[in-house]
């Protein structure tokens, strides 16, 4: 990852800064893959698709370590296309079909997204582990790189389990991204982080700490009134809208 210095910091500054942000990301991937609090289980395979709000899209596979990844390419809408391109990593318990609404809400800001099930989700084969979802997660963004031109700005959006999913895949590779997106998260890069005071699985707080750890590159977005699987059940202005503001 290419961090940007910015004139003026001090040595000791950048230090604290760099030691802060490491941490908040090796203390998240820590709790997340070895301490989770939940089992990591896929739902079955659900009916709905982008088709149903009247989008086009491809259902794809991606091969992923000997899993095959059932996924989505949904392009950006013909009419107003913004030249960005969302890779989609889902939570616990979720599949395909549960994303179908909120992908069809942000694809009316012009962009494109690929969605995937991690191995032992949904119509995907495989076994989940939390190794296995980081190279699904990394063979996902190389097959959004197949889908995308190469003037598209590609963008990384992780929800509850998938942020985890997204920070351990740029921590061990680190895919060049414009930007990444932490929804309900258990930087010199643009980070938004979406997160309800009324979140009854995330505290409030610890996604704060992560906002802060992360430094000036993060942008903190809190509402009330939103349970943890309410963003994606009933996408809605009131949460959503942030995150075509954020990638513009």
């Amino acid at each position: 990852m290419d961090y940007q210095i910015v004139r003026g910091i001090t040595t000791k500054a950048l230090i604290a800064i760099g030691v802060g942000i490491a941490a908040a990301l090796v203390g998240f991937r820590y709790w997340i893959y070895h301490h989770p609090p939940f089992r990591l289980r896929g739902g079955e395979p659900g009916s709905a698709t982008p088709a149903d709000y009247g989008l086009p899209f491809e259902a794809i596979t991606i091969a992923s370590d000997g899993s095959r990844l059932a996924a989505w390419w949904v392009p950006a809408p013909p009419s107003h296309p913004s030249g960005k391109a969302v890779l989609i990593c889902h939570g616990n318990r979720e599949t395909l079909s549960g994303w179908a609404g909120p992908v069809a809400y942000l694809h009316g800001a012009g962009h494109a997204f690929l969605v995937f099930d991690y191995s032992g989700f949904g119509a995907s084969t495989g076994r989940a582990t939390p190794r296995r979802l980081g190279r699904d997660c990394r063979a996902a963004f190389a097959e959004l790189r197949g889908w995308a031109t190469a003037q598209t700005e590609l963008y990384m959006l992780g929800y509850s389990l998938g942020t985890g999913v997204l920070l351990e895949s740029l921590a061990r590779e680190g895919p060049e991204t414009a930007g990444t997106i932490l929804v309900s998260p258990h930087a010199d890069m643009r980070t938004l982080i979406l997160h309800s005071r009324d979140n009854e699985v995330v505290p409030a707080s610890a996604v704060r700490a992560l906002a802060e750890a992360a430094g000036k590159g993060a942008v903190l977005r809190e509402i009330t009134g939103w349970s943890h699987g309410d963003f994606f059940r009933r996408p809605d202005s009131a949460y959503w809208d942030v995150v075509p503001e954020f990638i513009g």
